[in-house]
């Protein structure tokens, strides 16, 4: 065993001043039926107002980004919020909607990563693929087309079932609810992350949406300020979000920046890895299909010249012919295995 030299010291500097200058980031996609919460559970993660300053629906795919300081680590937070899918009479096209947004940006990342001319900033510039991908379920409603939305978008990104408005629901019909959709989920094969998690996603607890924008400014003091922070105020009382014996939202912030951010990051690699994988297989399908018709196109020219020219030629040249053709009838084939 060699003598110490500071490796571990001097590595774990270097890394932290990585960190403190380049930050961390966080790509979060909010996918489920409209008027479930999506963007109020960003807000209630982050300590920070979302969105309009009015509740409404999501028509098109919108992306906010959140410049965050945790700790003096900078954190980029990109929030890629989606229409609901009870906002759209064609399923399909929601499902297309959602799994094309999250290819074009594992397309982008190849992309860059081909570009070896790239300035090593760019990568900080330029999109990310989606790290986690927060499903929310409806209260007391687990649908056939959620087990679907979740299969197309399994294989893309790493899943987070959410269980919303969780106040709406007694302590045990929550986990009679929680029960069935993990029994569901595994009778249907959908792999997910974590959860599923129970939460309560209203940050403007003592804020009404006709204050104006300063009072919304000051709403992450207000909320640290004021016990219980995020929740709901009832008749017969109030449900606090962050109080873990009525939400997980606690738990789930630890599993998005503090305890699972690495394990996120990972699981996101391998989904990359996956998309790279099959991009470079299609790329070498289309090349060789080009390679094939050139070689073809020039066994072409040789028959015509031999024919016209060399009349002892032409069952040789025939015969070249006649295997480039078959070389491209085989090319032709793998790519169609490729696109599949």
């Amino acid at each position: 065993e060699c003598r110490e030299l500071g490796l571990r010291e001097g590595l774990l500097m270097q890394k932290e001043e990585e960190l403190l200058t380049r930050g961390e980031r966080l790509t979060i996609m909010c996918v489920g039926e409209s008027g479930t919460g999506k963007s109020s559970l960003i807000s209630s993660i982050f300590t920070v107002p979302v969105g309009a300053s009015k509740p409404s629906r999501t028509r098109n795919i919108c992306e906010t980004v959140l410049s965050l300081q945790s700790d003096g680590v900078p954190l980029t937070v990109t929030f890629i919020d989606t229409p609901g899918y009870g906002d759209d009479i064609d399923l399909q096209r929601d499902y297309s909607r959602i799994c094309k947004c999250i290819d074009q940006r594992f397309e982008k990342t190849f992309q860059r990563e081909q570009n070896r001319y790239a300035e090593d900033d760019d990568r900080h510039r330029l999109p990310y693929p989606v790290d986690v991908v927060l499903y929310f379920i409806s209260p007391h409603r687990f649908k056939g087309v959620d087990v679907e939305f979740m299969r197309q978008i399994q294989g893309r990104a790493s899943i987070i079932p959410i269980l919303s408005k969780a106040d709406t629901m007694t302590k045990d019909e929550l986990d009679e609810f929680r029960s069935l959709v993990t029994t569901r989920l595994a009778e249907e094969g959908i792999d997910y992350y974590q959860g599923p998690y129970a939460v309560i996603g209203a940050p403007y607890l003592n804020m009404t949406w006709a204050d104006d924008s300063d009072s919304r400014r000051n709403y992450q003091e207000k909320e640290k300020a004021k016990a219980g922070g995020a929740g709901r105020h009832y008749p017969w009382g109030t449900a606090h979000g962050e109080d873990e014996s009525h939400s997980d939202l606690p738990a789930l912030r630890r599993r998005l920046v503090t305890q699972g951010l690495t394990d996120l990051r990972r699981e996101c690699n391998e989904h990359y890895r996956l998309y790279r994988e099959a991009a470079l297989h299609k790329r070498r399908g289309w090349r060789g299909l080009v390679r094939n018709v050139g070689r073809f196109c020039v066994a072409h020219t040789i028959a015509a010249i031999a024919w016209g020219y060399r009349p002892d030629g032409v069952m040789e040249a025939e015969d070249r012919v006649k295997y480039r053709l078959l070389g491209l009838v085989r090319a032709v084939g793998h790519c169609i295995e490729g696109v599949r």
